[in-house]
C-alpha cells in the first residue's frame, strides 16, 4: 500500500478547502460515487480511511488521491464531470495543476533515467511529433507542442495513465526498427509500470506495427458450456476447455452426471483448479460461459472463484455468450465480428450503440452500414434485457454491455458510462472486471456487481467431438 506524500500542511490544507468548497463534495452519496469512480479510473482501490465527519472524509479521499499514481489527476476530471461549471471547481483544477512535483510521478528516477538515456542514442523518426498524436488520440496534442524526445515524454508523464507512454515508445521502434531492441528491453522489463488490464491492448499494438509481442504473454480461455439436461428443465450438463494462449483447445472436463443449479458453482470450483494447474501461476484467464439466452442474466460472475480469492467475476474476466445461434445469425454474427477486430484499438465511445428496447431501434440494417459493431443496454428497470436479447442475437451483434438487476435508469447509464469513458474496446473484459472487483469491496447492493458482458468470439468454439476428463479422476480416465 502506498503513503500519501510529504505535502507541506498548508498546501494540503488548501488543497482539500477547495475541494469541499465544491457543493456536491458535502454529501456523502456523491463522494462515495466519486470514490468509485476514481478507482474504477485507476483499476485500484484508494485505500482512503473514510470517516462519517463530511470535512475529514473529504481530506482522506484527497490524501489517498495524492498517494496513488496519477490520482490526483483523475479526481480533477472526476470533479469536473460531476460538478461542471462551479468556480470552486476551476480553482481547485487549478491549484491542483500547480502542485507539480509534490504528486507521485509515473515513472521512478531510475526508470526515467534508463528511457532517457536510450532514447539519447535513438535516432528520431522524420514522424516523431506523429507518434506522439497517435499515441495520444483522442487525447490530441497539448496547448505547448513538445519536438524532443525529453520534451514528450515529460508531457507523456502527465496524462492520467501510462499507455499512451508505452504506445509512443512502441511508435517510435515501428518507425526506427534499428534502434529497437534498446526500447524494447525498457519496455519489457518496465512493463508492470503498466495496468495489467492494457497488457493486452500493448501487445496487439506491437503486433500490428510489426513487433515481436516478447515477454507481454498471451491470454488463455476457459470455455464453460451450460445446457439444460433433456429429462429435467431443473438440471443442466457442464462442459468446459481450456485454449491456452489463444490456441486450440488442450483439455475438457465435464459433470459425470447432469447438476442442479446449487451444485454448478461447486463444479466450477472443482474444474478450475484442475485447469489452473495448466496455467502459469501469473496468467488472468477470460471465462466464457455458453447458455441459452433466457439464462445470460444468471449471476454466474458470483460464484466463488474457488481460488479464495471470492467472486469468479472479481477474479477473472468474465463474459456470456449464447449457446446456440441459427445459421442466419451466423453469418451476420462473423461479419460483425470482423468489424470488432478492427476496432480493438478505438476508443469505446467509438464502437457502441446505446439501446433503450424501443421497437425496431437497432437491427441487421442499422449494424450492417455502421463501423459501431457493439451495444450497450440502457434500459428501465421496469424492462429487462432478456426480451430484446433474441432481436440483437438476431442482428448478429457479438459485443454487448448491460446491468442486471433493479437499478435506476441514471443510475445505470452512470455505471455503464464509468466504464465506456477513455478506454479502448480491447481492454473492455478486463475493465469490467475491475469494476466487478471494486464492487465486490464496496459490499452489497453496489451496481458495479451487476455488468453483464456478452462477448461471442466465433473463432474459439468447443470442438465438434471431445472426451471429458472428470475432475478428481486420474489421468486417462474419461467418458
Amino acid at each position: 500500500m502506498s503513503h500519501p506524500p510529504v505535502l507541506p500542511v498548508d498546501v494540503l490544507r488548501h488543497l482539500a478547502r477547495e475541494l469541499y468548497a465544491i457543493s456536491a463534495m458535502k454529501d456523502r452519496d456523491t463522494r462515495n460515487a466519486v470514490v468509485g469512480m476514481v478507482e474504477g479510473e485507476l483499476g485500484d482501490p484508494l485505500h482512503a480511511a473514510r470517516t462519517a465527519n463530511d470535512w475529514l472524509d473529504t481530506v482522506e479521499i484527497l490524501r489517498a488521491c495524492l498517494a496513488a499514481r496519477s490520482g490526483l489527476a483523475v479526481l480533477v476530471q472526476v470533479v469536473e464531470l460531476i460538478a461542471p461549471g462551479e468556480s470552486a471547481t476551476t480553482r481547485f483544477a487549478a491549484d491542483c495543476a500547480a502542485t507539480g512535483g509534490l504528486v507521485p510521478a509515473m515513472l521512478t528516477r531510475r526508470q526515467r533515467d534508463w528511457l532517457l538515456d536510450v532514447l539519447d542514442g535513438t535516432p528520431a523518426p522524420i514522424g516523431l511529433v506523429e507518434c506522439f498524436m497517435a499515441a495520444t488520440a483522442p487525447l490530441g496534442m497539448p496547448p505547448r507542442r513538445p519536438d524532443s524526445f525529453r520534451a514528450l515524454v515529460a508531457e507523456l508523464e502527465e496524462r492520467t495513465s501510462s499507455f499512451p507512454l508505452f504506445s509512443f515508445l512502441e511508435r517510435v521502434t515501428a518507425a526506427e526498427p534499428d534502434s529497437a531492441a534498446p526500447i524494447r528491453e525498457w519496455v519489457d522489463a518496465n512493463i508492470a509500470t503498466l495496468d495489467e488490464r492494457r497488457h493486452a491492448e500493448l501487445r496487439s499494438l506491437r503486433a500490428r506495427l510489426g513487433g515481436t509481442p516478447a515477454v507481454l504473454g498471451a491470454r488463455t480461455h476457459v470455455l464453460i458450456r451450460l445446457q439444460p439436461d433433456e429429462l429435467s428443465d431443473s438440471l443442466a450438463t457442464a462442459q468446459a476447455w481450456i485454449f491456452p494462449d489463444g490456441g486450440a483447445a488442450e483439455m475438457s472436463a465435464g459433470s459425470e452426471t447432469p447438476l442442479r443449479p446449487a451444485q454448478l458453482p461447486g463444479w466450477l470450483e472443482r474444474t478450475l483448479a484442475d485447469l489452473r494447474a495448466m496455467m502459469p501461476a501469473d496468467r488472468r484467464p477470460i471465462i466464457e460461459f455458453m447458455v441459452e439466452p433466457h439464462e445470460m442474466n444468471h449471476p454466474v460472475d458470483s460464484w466463488d472463484g474457488g481460488d479464495g480469492l471470492g467472486s469468479l467475476g472479481a477474479r477473472y474476466p468474465v463474459v456470456v455468450r449464447p449457446a446456440t445461434r441459427t445459421p442466419a445469425e451466423r453469418q451476420r454474427w462473423h461479419r460483425h465480428w470482423a468489424a470488432v477486430g478492427r476496432s480493438l484499438e478505438r476508443p469505446l465511445s467509438d464502437v457502441v450503440h446505446w439501446f433503450d428496447g424501443s421497437p425496431h431501434e437497432l437491427g441487421e440494417a442499422q449494424l450492417r452500414h455502421t463501423d459501431r459493431p457493439c451495444v450497450v443496454l440502457a434500459l428501465d428497470p421496469a424492462r429487462t434485457a432478456e426480451p430484446h436479447l433474441r432481436e440483437l442475437l438476431e442482428a448478429g451483434v457479438p459485443v454487448m454491455l448491460w446491468i442486471r438487476g433493479p437499478h435506476a435508469l441514471a443510475e445505470r447509464r452512470t455505471a455503464i458510462d464509468m466504464v465506456l469513458r477513455g478506454r479502448e474496446l480491447a481492454g473492455l473484459p478486463d475493465s469490467v472486471r475491475a469494476f466487478r472487483a471494486n464492487g465486490w469491496r464496496a459490499g452489497d447492493g453496489d451496481i458495479r456487481r451487476d455488468y453483464v458482458l456478452f462477448w461471442d468470439d466465433p473463432t474459439r468454439m468447443p470442438p465438434e467431438r471431445y472426451d471429458l476428463c472428470l475432475p478428481g479422476r486420474r489421468d486417462g480416465d474419461h467418458r
